[in-house]
């Protein structure tokens, strides 16, 4: 009986993937999300802690911008006079006005400087969230390994009632009275652990027949006419792929927002909730944490690990990496529809780029002057025209191919420097009317001694 058993019968149980290396920021994330317990919320408050950090050099750059304005269109008079006067020569003009700009304190670099710091940040939290996704998505597929091999783990016999047989240099460990059908075999150094089917106690159970003409590989092929023993294996799996459906069904609602079922990719009809194989892996090519054969972490993208392994002498000092495709399909089996529906409708990235677009009107709006008088012909003017279309764009392009974390992000921030640069606009504004009305009133008390306030 053990013989044919064990020649046939074999099954494996499935191991988890590698490990994704965080930095502190993808940390931070981290935190925020375990602590808020909705990943959503901890996107938006990792945002404004992010704004708060930067809101210094923000407001420096805004009062800067604002006083730029308002001193330039003190300056308006002269600088209308140069236009017409240098029409034909831009070069003299541009450093007429450059002396005069300089004169009245107009400065360009230290509105501009705090801007290169905001860019620093941008692409900063790119790869802080591109960690965390390809984190929260490894997570997720891991859960799913856990539960599938916690479902056949129940029907694996008890070790403390088996009968020990001993055949070769192997102990078999099986329970003729327990109804547990997966028992395993242990080398004699203990080294070595193996899973075999009892296929009597499996063919008991009910939906076994049924099962012979109705199963589907992991690729989702037909397989008919199977004998007892290759059944034995498939309702097995069976039990491990509900397992991990219903796993999958309890850990992504915290992945889910509004109308996008999972955060972690873009919110486009041409991305799905569960990807498949080539997408997911694509998506996690990163530097990974796998453990060798030695224990030891090795850092590797999964796209290096053949030629890494082909260097090693040692063969314990080989990456194990076993999330091929057909793994990775049988994990996933029942989440068809999951591989095929839409995971959202572009709101988001629309979203992006109107929130990018107002930004821009209010940033241009507040530039005006400035811009108008930056060269003789207005192509500056032009030029800030034309990137208040493409910047919007070029974000929208990144929300498209990003995720929606990414695209909740962008939003959040940009409506966040939208309110500071209104707000700083209305204070600088007003402050700089009350100057205005001062020494307004300072003129006439002069020219007029009976001149009252």
């Amino acid at each position: 009986m053990f013989n044919t058993i064990l020649a046939e019968v074999a099954f494996s149980f499935l191991k988890e993937s590698a490990n994704v290396s965080m930095g502190w920021l993808v940390e931070c994330v981290k935190w925020l999300i375990t602590g808020l317990g909705s990943v959503t919320l901890g996107i938006i408050i990792f945002t404004i802690i992010l704004k708060l950090v930067q809101l210094p050099l923000d407001i420096f750059s805004k009062v800067q911008m604002k006083k730029n304005a308002i001193k330039t269109e003190e300056m308006k008079p002269q600088l209308e006079k140069w236009k017409k006067q240098y029409a034909n020569n831009p070069q003299i003009y541009k450093q007429k006005m450059y002396e005069f700009q300089k004169k009245q304190g107009v400065s360009m670099l230290t509105s501009c400087l705090p801007v290169i710091v905001t860019i620093i940040f941008f692409f900063i939290v790119i790869g802080a969230f591109n960690s965390y996704s390809q984190f929260a998505n490894l997570s997720v597929y891991n859960e799913m390994v856990t539960a599938y091999n916690g479902a056949l783990q129940e029907y694996v016999v008890d070790e403390n009632t088996a009968t020990i047989t001993r055949i070769g240099d192997y102990d078999v460990y099986t329970n003729s009275d327990a109804e547990d059908f997966l028992f395993y075999k242990v080398n004699v150094n203990g080294t070595e652990k193996e899973y075999f089917i009892d296929v009597e106690k499996v063919k008991a159970k009910e939906g076994f027949e049924n099962l012979k003409n109705n199963y589907y590989d992991a690729n989702g092929v037909k397989i008919e006419d199977m004998s007892d023993e290759e059944t034995a294996i498939m309702f097995v799996r069976t039990l491990g792929r509900q397992a991990a459906g219903v796993k999958y069904n309890e850990v992504m609602p915290k992945y889910t927002c509004m109308w996008v079922k999972n955060i972690w990719y873009a919110d486009s009809a041409f991305a799905h909730p569960v990807a498949k194989y080539s997408d997911f892996i694509g998506s996690i090519n990163k530097d990974l944490e796998f453990y060798d054969g030695n224990g030891n972490i090795v850092k590797q993208k999964i796209s290096n690990i053949e030629k890494y392994n082909a260097k090693q002498t040692d063969e314990a000092s080989k990456i194990s990496f076993n999330l091929t495709e057909t793994v990775y399909n049988e994990i996933t089996f029942n989440l068809s529809p999951e591989k095929t529906t839409p995971n959202g409708f572009f709101i988001f990235v629309l979203l992006t780029i109107g929130s990018m677009l107002v930004s821009q009107f209010v940033t241009m709006k507040t530039q005006k002057a400035q811009t108008e008088f930056q060269s003789v012909d207005g192509s500056s003017a032009k030029t800030q025209k034309i990137m208040m279309i493409v910047m919007p764009l070029v974000l929208g392009v990144f929300a498209l191919f990003y995720s929606v974390a990414f695209c909740i992000y962008m939003i959040i921030s940009t409506l966040v420097s939208l309110g500071t640069t209104i707000v700083i606009n209305k204070i600088i504004t007003d402050r700089f009317k009350k100057i205005e009305q001062k020494k307004l009133e300072e003129k006439y008390s002069r020219r007029l001694p009976n001149y009252k306030k």
